[in-house]
């Protein structure tokens, strides 16, 4: 018995005592290690949710900027305008963006919306090299006064200048040539 006593008593090997110095050192290590997934998960459910987010915003300027109000155009263009300066966007999400000046400015070219134009006798058409101003006025693609472009009533002329200050950052942000006639507009 006193055998076992003495097991008892006697102080614990070096071993044991090391990994008790070491335990809370540790334990520290593998809740650090815990950690790190959920962190990343919560960093990619947060990214996700902006991104939602933005999209739904997107689509209802979208919306706005298409729509036949050109109040709500106006206030569309400028929702966009704001979006795409997230630093976060990519190519693809700019080219969504673009195609919201595209009417706008379409109609400042070319007098007319969706089809529709201002005299009876004067045919609307879009360029299929995009917009090309008072150089294809130039040539007889456009009708043209002695301020470039065609324009339409104020409102519509507010919105167009909106959608030429689009053209403009986004041409930026996407490094393309903006045409000299949309930056003279966007300075409206």
């Amino acid at each position: 018995m006193e055998n076992l006593t003495s097991l008892v008593a006697a102080p614990p090997a070096d071993w044991v005592v090391g990994i008790q110095d070491v335990a809370p050192v540790l334990t520290l290590f593998i809740a650090a290690i815990a950690i790190i997934p959920a962190w990343v998960a919560i960093v990619k459910t947060t990214k996700s949710n902006r991104q939602g987010r933005w999209w739904s915003e997107v689509q209802w300027a979208l919306d706005a900027a298409f729509s036949d109000n050109p109040v709500k155009q106006k206030a569309g263009i400028r929702t966009i305008f704001i979006l795409s300066r997230e630093k976060w966007l990519g190519q693809h999400e700019l080219q969504v963006l673009d195609s919201a000046w595209e009417q706008s400015l379409v109609q400042s070219a070319t007098g007319g919306l969706r089809g529709k134009t201002s005299s009876p006798t004067r045919e609307r058409r879009i360029l299929p090299d995009g917009l090309q101003g008072e150089e294809a006025a130039q040539e007889g693609g456009l009708e043209a006064t002695e301020d470039g472009p065609v324009a339409g009533s104020a409102a519509d002329g507010e919105v167009q200048v909106e959608a030429a200050k689009l053209r403009v950052a986004l041409d930026d942000r996407m490094e393309r040539e903006t045409p000299a006639w949309i930056k003279a507009k966007a300075k409206d």
